[in-house]
């Protein structure tokens, strides 16, 4: 369930705003949103999933709000976190976007 999910939103490309617009359709969806911030570089062609659960079927439902993803299993140095996902926006995302508001123009 989304309400279950601490989701981390970091900005990885170079266009503003990024981040923060998806945190908010996530947290409209249920998920618990611990954090929004731009990534340590912004030069991330496609968008990533880290699963700091171990839970990649969870972790793909990202899919649906992203587009195609990396994912990323849980890192080896992985400590307790304040979230249980960390997603970071690639620049693929806007043209993702685009892409569904020429599919869906309503």
């Amino acid at each position: 369930m989304p309400s279950e999910i601490r989701v981390g939103v970091l900005n990885g490309s170079t266009q503003a705003g990024q981040a923060a617009e998806l945190a908010d359709i996530l947290s409209l969806l249920g998920y618990k949103v611990t954090r929004v911030a731009d990534a340590h570089r912004s030069d991330y062609a496609s968008s990533q999933v880290i699963d700091h659960m171990n839970n990649q079927k969870a972790a793909m439902t990202f899919e649906k709000y992203l587009g195609k993803v990396e994912y990323l299993g849980k890192p080896e140095d992985a400590t307790t976190r304040s979230e249980d996902m960390t997603i970071i926006i690639g620049s693929d995302w806007q043209a993702w976007k685009e892409k569904q508001k020429e599919h869906n123009p309503h």
